[in-house]
């Protein structure tokens, strides 16, 4: 009988690990002038690039560009803002690894600055409890329909497996509970230009919808070959070993075998994600290349999922309140046209990752209910129309009839057959109209009276 070889990856160090910490925030006084006051500075993207890769529609939904005037009316609000992160010149993003550490916790050598004028080495290297990080940029992404949301950018190469599990855990809580006085200093200095805009200033109301921030981590070690236990721990961020050795967050060998089958995406043999509700993780192997992954299907996929998972779910929570249904109907209305749809890029990957992580967030059950319930709405309202149309119909067929049918008694006789034949004819056509549409319209006032009395 052969044995089982259990693996520790708890004392696996990562080469490379870079997360994201994603929240969504109310816009009020988000206005261009209170910004640049708090701190924030524009960014924007290479246009032509992207549109090379994604279809343009996609770019110009989610990207800030600078090319408003190319763009959709609807979509021109469209901006991207950072603070504390790097700029170039010109005001773009710098891309790739500036303001990350390398393995031994040493900052990565660049000679950008921040748009404090600050290098690299002026981020500070954080500890909480044995896991290591580096707070680069705090980003914020304003998009139509009032919807914004905001990520906390982190860099933890260098960490083990351990580390970061716990790490990314404490971190998307957001409980400060057992923080350093230091680490509180910290925090609350870095997110002082986001907490400006929050009630009372109150950091806590970061999560206040769901009760903890999103993950998007990119983890490259030193394997040979992605370990699946290793991937669901460090996506569930349960303890490392959790899957093999029992405890008391183990999942049942039937709940990991769904998860992995149902949420993973492994393409290529050297990295595989797994799109869960609250993260998304990309672990790969020592031949595995993270730039992409930052650079571009963060803010191209994993928020366009996560706005579409912040507009469903707040508008079925406006619905079920009373929120003039108008309006929720003219919002849904621009987010088909603009972010429902299934394919966003001229490759496959793109568009693989982009179904891995609505179904692993669920977006089409949020998305499905608010279509539901507003074709519900609407059919209400037709309810009314036709019973209106039907009953004004109705009197006009009386005086009608009444006219017809003195024409056809008291009528001399060519006028009695003419009014006879039209009589036949419209009763024909009236029978048929009703057996055309009783259906349909017997339908409409089930689902009315259900809904209503249900």
């Amino acid at each position: 009988m052969n044995e089982v070889v259990i693996t520790d990856h708890k004392k696996e160090t990562s080469v490379y690990s870079h997360a994201f910490f994603v929240g969504s925030l109310n816009s009020e006084g988000l206005s261009e002038e209170a910004l640049v006051i708090a701190g924030w500075r524009r960014a924007s993207e290479d246009y032509g690039k992207l549109c090379s890769i994604y279809y343009k529609s996609h770019v110009d939904a989610m990207m800030d560009t600078g090319e408003e005037s190319s763009k959709p009316s609807a979509l021109r609000c469209i901006r991207h803002y950072v603070c504390g992160g790097l700029l170039d010149s010109e005001g773009k993003a710098v891309e790739n690894n500036v303001g990350l550490v390398d393995v031994g916790g040493k900052a990565v050598e660049n000679d950008s600055t921040d748009v404090w004028g600050k290098t690299v080495e002026n981020y500070r290297q954080l500890r909480l409890d044995n896991y290591v990080f580096r707070l680069c940029n705090l980003h914020l992404y304003i998009y139509p329909l009032n919807i914004v949301l905001f990520s906390v950018e982190a860099d933890d190469s260098g960490n083990t497996m351990e580390d970061l599990s716990y790490g990314h855990l404490r971190l998307s809580q957001w409980r400060w509970d057992g923080f350093s006085e230091e680490l509180k200093e910290v925090l609350s200095e870095y997110f002082a230009p986001l907490s400006t805009f929050l009630p009372d200033q109150d950091l806590s109301r970061l999560t206040e919808r769901g009760g903890r921030l999103k993950i998007y981590q990119v983890i490259k070690t030193e394997l040979s070959e992605v370990d699946d236990a290793l991937l669901y721990e460090l996506g569930t961020c349960t303890p490392i070993g959790s899957v093999l050795t029992p405890q008391r967050v183990s999942p049942s060998k039937q709940y990991f075998d769904e998860i992995m089958r149902d949420n993973s995406v492994y393409p290529y043999r050297n990295w595989k994600g797994l799109a869960l509700n609250d993260t998304f993780t990309c672990l790969g192997t020592s031949d595995f290349d993270e730039r992409e992954w930052v650079n571009e299907f963060f803010p191209l996929i994993f928020l366009r999922v996560f706005l579409e998972k912040t507009f469903s779910h707040s508008r079925n929570i406006a619905f079920r309140e009373d929120v003039e249904k108008g309006s929720l109907l003219r919002e849904l209305m621009v987010m088909d046209q603009y972010y429902f749809y299934s394919n966003i890029s001229y490759k496959f990957l793109p568009n693989m990752l982009y179904s891995a992580m609505l179904r692993g967030m669920d977006v089409a059950t949020e998305r499905d209910e608010l279509s539901e319930q507003l074709k519900y709405d609407n059919d209400r309202k037709m309810v009314y129309v036709v019973a209106l149309i039907s009953a004004i119909a109705l009197f006009s067929a009386a005086a009608d009839l009444y006219d017809m049918v003195k024409l056809i008694l008291l009528g001399d006789s060519d006028s009695r057959i003419l009014a006879s034949v039209i009589f036949l004819i419209g009763l024909c056509a009236l029978l048929y109209l009703l057996h055309r549409i009783s259906p349909d319209l017997m339908l409409r006032f089930r689902r009315f009276w259900g809904k209503g009395r249900g």
